[in-house]
């Protein structure tokens, strides 16, 4: 299957174990700003790219060449796990928009004011966004409970990957929060931050999930281990630049969120690093601030420092490293390259 044929494959199995999910929460709740609060995460894993459990399922087709269906759970769990630390990350960052609809704290506060509830219901709408976070990834540990008895050894391979993902993006998200009570980042934090939260959970662990369905070998997960974090750090700086330079109707984000609560990235650290004293005045002018700001006048401040340059350059050196690995190992011609592509296109 390409990615396509793929999603239109997951997507209604996806949906149909979320909805009977929510149906059991909603018939326990009998509240109607809660029960619209379970719903929102519907509408949250309704969309997305599906990149990760994609990519888990192009590692274990291409070990054997078979369908994996059997193991949709496991591709399912991916992908809830990924809407799981959207649900925590958005309250981190104190993000207002994701995939187009608003964030679920966001949300919450709506519903709470529209229904006139009393009390600080800023926090409260966070402390509902991330109980119901937590409880996305309590569906995550069921899907894997639910593939008990069919096949011992891969599930346990399966679930090690995953509790390795789940160490690895804790940490690297913990060091996204330390780094942004800091003046001054480094670039090898920054790095360190997107190589364990970035690389880890969206290619190099999925992946590894994927071999280990098909019984894969210690070169496949090597490979993996390579592959996904080159990828991994040119798809997040990329993100990144689209905070900055991307377009908000397709992105689904706003722009500027990162500079507004104070996330040191890429581009960031290069103007510390690398700026004039008026380019770092000015970065300071806007760094952890509301920003009213015209758009084009934060991004001439990227532009002629030299960090939006500098950092095309660097998402081209690591899209570069991946596709010279492919060429390596002899998958250039596989749906990994296809990948590659989609993400060097930003289709992906």
């Amino acid at each position: 299957m390409d990615r396509q044929a793929f999603i239109a494959w997951f997507n209604p199995r996806l949906q149909a174990f979320v909805e009977e999910r929510i149906e059991k929460l909603q018939s326990a709740v009998k509240d109607d700003v809660l029960a619209s609060l379970v719903s929102h995460v519907s509408k949250l894993t309704n969309e997305g790219k599906r990149i990760r459990p994609f990519i888990a399922y192009l590692a274990a087709e291409e070990t054997r060449n078979e369908q994996y269906a059997q193991y949709i759970n496991i591709f399912a769990a991916i992908e809830l796990f990924h809407v799981f630390g959207l649900i925590h990350d958005d309250i981190i960052d104190r993000g207002a928009l994701r995939r187009g609809i608003p964030t679920l704290h966001v949300e919450a506060e709506a519903r709470m004011k529209q229904e006139g509830r009393v009390g600080d219901i800023s926090h409260m709408a966070h402390a509902q966004a991330l109980l119901l976070g937590d409880l996305v990834h309590g569906w995550v540990i069921e899907l894997f409970h639910e593939l008990r008895g069919k096949n011992e050894a891969t599930v346990r391979a399966a679930e090690y990957e995953l509790q390795a993902m789940t160490r690895e993006v804790v940490a690297g998200q913990m060091i996204d929060v330390d780094l942004m009570t800091k003046e001054r980042g480094t670039m090898e934090l920054i790095e360190q931050k997107m190589e364990l939260k970035t690389a880890s959970y969206t290619f190099t662990r999925p992946m590894r999930m994927g071999f280990a369905i098909a019984g894969g070998t210690e070169d496949q997960l090597a490979f993996a281990d390579t592959f996904g974090k080159e990828l991994g750090l040119g798809f997040q700086i990329q993100d990144d630049y689209l905070d900055l330079f991307g377009d908000p109707n397709k992105t689904g984000k706003v722009n500027f969120s990162d500079l507004e609560v104070g996330q040191h990235t890429y581009f960031t650290q290069y103007i510390f690093d690398h700026g004039s004293v008026e380019h770092i005045r000015a970065l300071e002018a806007v760094f952890r601030k509301k920003i009213d700001l015209p758009a084009q006048d934060v991004q001439r401040l990227f532009e002629e420092s030299g960090a939006k340059d500098a950092g095309l350059k660097r998402i081209e050196q690591h899209m570069q490293e991946a596709r010279q690995l492919l060429d390596l190992t002899n998958r250039s011609e596989s749906r990994f390259a296809d990948l590659l592509s989609m993400i060097e296109s930003r289709t992906c």
